[in-house]
């Protein structure tokens, strides 16, 4: 099932996600609002990376925050916690 997620983060933007769920699975991810993250074509890859994995807050936290260390990406006006808790939002009914 599809949900959308609007989420404004603390001192930071606002973020939009859209995702569909099912069983407890992220089957697809796509994450907009008005922050910025450089480089911009990684959100993309962080997208798919994200696909296919559980809702559980701990493993989404650590993909996120591993993605963006190995791969030297910078979030601006969003944090990997808030990311991860939208992320989980998709999931509640």
């Amino acid at each position: 099932m599809e949900k959308k997620v609007i989420h404004k983060v603390p001192n930071g933007k606002l973020l939009k996600v859209i995702a569909d769920v099912d069983n407890g699975i992220l089957v697809s991810v796509q994450i907009t609002g008005d922050f910025f993250v450089y480089p911009e074509e990684e959100l993309y890859h962080l997208e798919q990376l994200l696909r296919f994995q559980p809702l559980d807050k701990q493993l989404l936290l650590y993909m996120i925050e591993s993605y963006l260390k190995q791969n030297n990406v910078q979030f601006y006006g969003i944090t990997p916690d808030a990311l991860s808790d939208a992320l989980m939002q998709c999931g509640d009914s």
